[in-house]
């Protein structure tokens, strides 16, 4: 095996650790935020918007107030979801929309720290555990096919070049 074709699968095999480092990474720090909200308290004041991202992007916003231990707390939240694709439809979704939220979540040690959703982030553990999976293959893949090609040279364990 050429020196060339080892510096390929290491190389290889490190961008994909990067890659799946930084998805679990943003997993756990997904699943992490999740498990902050922990307590519900009733919204005292919430104002809804429509914020655009772009001619094509349209997100609902909540800017709302909620009481914690007899302190005022503010917070916003842009709410999960597609995209609308314009002001009108957003506009539209916001009248369906906004009577379903009633209370916030928060965490009990930061009570400033809120969401009006508490979704478990499935989407990106699924991910991690692909990239997981796909690190593993080309990790044990590059171990194998380099012994299997090694034996089949008639290469020693200990000796590393070719005959």
């Amino acid at each position: 095996m050429s020196k060339t074709t080892v510096r390929i699968l290491v190389a290889l095999i490190f961008i994909i650790t990067a890659i799946v480092l930084f998805y679990v990474g943003s997993a756990f720090y997904k699943v992490y935020q999740y498990n902050r909200l922990k307590e519900t308290t009733a919204i005292s004041d919430i104002s809804w918007s429509v914020k655009p991202e772009s001619d094509q992007r349209y997100y609902l916003e909540a800017t709302y107030s909620y009481l914690v231990e007899g302190k005022t707390y503010k917070g916003k939240t842009i709410l999960a979801g597609p995209p609308y694709r314009n002001a009108w439809a957003a506009n539209q979704a916001l009248k369906e929309v906004s009577p379903q939220y009633h209370v916030v979540w928060y965490d009990p040690d930061t009570p400033s720290f809120s969401n009006l959703e508490k979704n478990f982030p499935s989407k990106a553990v699924i991910y991690a555990a692909i990239m997981f999976v796909i690190l593993n293959y080309f990790a044990w893949g590059g171990y194998f096919y380099t012994t299997s090609w090694l034996k089949a040279h008639g290469l020693d364990k200990n000796d590393r070049t070719e005959k």
